[in-house]
């Protein structure tokens, strides 16, 4: 014979009743008044029972605890005096709890025989409900993903229990973490990078990530320890293009080989030549005087044939100097878990947006066309790769177009082709808001400054403005992703650290005199 529940199997205790000033009560958000003795934080849990399903319990997000305190008129006249009355028994606290929603058949969900999704609550609530604390294996319940998940960290107010993330839904949908100058932003995002490479071999697969690294602060011990002998580090000086699958950035290359002026007659008729040919191009001496033999008059043919004499020793001072093809990289993330790519000793940004725009159209290219290649692209300090308008701008104009192009490409269509993009950046003011859009649906929120604050606000509400005020190591989360929808705050479980490459000039005073 099954058991029945009753509301007194899900609570470990009342903590108010649900109580309106106004004499309005809406099931989306109550307002509670809690009862002497107990506490409630933002972020709790609680619950009150179905209005017209006994036994069920309707789950709610505590987001605002409010303190009311019924005034006399002389009372600040005696705090002018500095002789307050201190009289608790005036002082009611509240709570404002935000509906998370409740389980049709709750019973099987105790039980672990369903994983069906909540419902919302839109009939009457009645006045003076009483507000439950569910226990603590209730909570879990809620939080506990029904697929494959990786852990993120622990979970305020009570920490008794963890963030994890589904890795199926994280995949499909993509990350954006945000955070100011030492917050916590990178920490985060190698822990997720590490835990996924656990996860996924746990489940007895082959994860491949691409890592950009502007600042040479991904290459960590324990990153290279989970990876096994499958990492491999690429300062990006060291790359070079040997095809190109972007005509008009192949063209852009032309031009400068060949030291034309964008307007002249012959880079004109290059153009159009440029633009029929089709697949990769080869970045080679060879093709392209075989271009300039298909151009249609004798004098446009000469001039071109003239301006390649010493293309091959371009070409090769290129290649002896950086030493391994796009190409070649692009096979290292089909065999290796990490391939990590370290801008933070370049002095050619210009080179550096051309070889990632091009490496990025072929990871991409490479996983239409291969249905067994996935990986996912983690870029740190996004905002400088592609940059919203009035944004900054560290290589020329038309490659960092073409770059912030790619990455709004994989950002709205890589990620159901097998291309998963993982952001990270300390100025989401500055972001392509393509960006921050499509990956916002799994945020993960550190400290920011007010000026960033507002685009964090229309990503994930009003709650983010509580970001301000997190420590360090601590974060906003709300991830699509996870089991509970509503903002979480967490203190991140870090499995690693980011290396330091630069000096600060506190670092480089004190070297200076010893």
């Amino acid at each position: 014979m099954s058991r029945e529940y009753s509301i007194k199997d899900v609570i470990e205790e009342r903590v108010g009743y649900v109580y309106s000033e106004e004499g309005i009560y809406e099931p989306h958000e109550i307002t509670f008044t809690v009862e002497v003795g107990k506490k409630v934080e933002i972020g709790d849990i609680v619950c009150i029972e179905h209005p017209s399903r006994p036994g069920t319990p309707v789950f709610y997000q505590v987001i605002e605890v409010p303190l009311r305190r019924r005034a006399r008129d002389y009372e600040e006249d005696l705090v002018r005096l500095g002789k307050p009355v201190h009289d608790e028994s005036r002082n009611y606290p509240r709570a404002r709890a935000k509906q998370v929603g409740y389980y049709e058949d709750f019973k099987k969900v105790l039980e672990g025989e369903s994983d069906e999704d909540m419902l919302m609550l839109i009939e009457h609530i009645k006045p003076l409900s009483e507000v439950y604390r569910p226990k603590s294996e209730v909570i879990s319940l809620l939080l506990e993903p029904n697929a494959p998940s990786i852990e993120v960290g622990s979970i305020y107010p009570s920490w008794k229990h963890t963030l994890k993330l589904e890795l199926p839904k994280l995949l499909r949908q993509g990350l954006l973490v945000v955070g100011g100058v030492g917050t916590g932003k990178t920490t985060t995002m190698l822990t997720i990078l590490v835990n996924i490479i656990r996860g996924i071999r746990n489940e007895g697969g082959n994860p491949h990530i691409l890592i950009i690294d502007k600042d040479g602060e991904y290459g960590t011990e324990e990153l290279m320890s989970v990876s096994g002998n499958s990492y491999e580090h690429i300062d990006i000086d060291r790359i070079y293009i040997g095809e190109i699958t972007d005509k008009y950035a192949f063209y852009q290359r032309l031009l400068a080989l060949l030291g034309l002026h964008p307007t002249s007659r012959l880079a004109r008729s290059l153009k159009e030549a440029v633009f029929k040919l089709r697949g990769p191009i080869p970045l080679s001496a060879d093709f392209i005087r075989s271009l300039c033999r298909e151009l249609t008059t004798q004098d446009l043919i000469r001039e071109c044939m003239s301006r390649s004499t010493n293309i091959e020793k371009r070409l090769e001072s290129i290649r002896s100097r950086e030493g391994i093809s796009v190409s070649e990289v692009v096979e290292l993330t089909e065999n290796l878990a990490v391939v990590h790519i370290d801008l933070s000793r370049t002095t050619d940004m210009d080179h550096a947006f051309e070889v990632l725009t091009e490496l990025l159209r072929r990871v991409y290219d490479e996983a239409l066309h291969n249905p067994e290649y996935g990986i996912i692209v983690a870029i740190d300090e996004a905002h400088l790769y592609a940059p919203e308008r009035g944004g900054i701008y560290i290589a020329d104009e038309g490659r960092v177009k073409a770059l912030k192009s790619t990455l709004e490409l994989l950002a709205t269509t890589g990620a159901r082709n097998g291309v998963t993009l993982f952001i990270a950046t300390q100025r989401p003011s500055l972001i392509s808001k393509t960006l921050t859009t499509q990956m916002g649906q799994n945020i993960i929120a550190h400290r920011v400054e007010d000026v960033d604050l507002e685009r964090v606000v229309e990503i994930m509400g009003s709650i983010a403005r509580r970001a301000r005020v997190l420590p360090r190591g601590w974060a906003l989360v709300k991830a699509l992703a996870a089991k509970l929808k509503e903002p979480l705050i967490i203190k991140v479980n870090p499995q690693t650290y980011p290396t330091s490459t630069g000096k600060t000039a506190y670092e480089r005073f004190l070297e200076s005199t010893q």
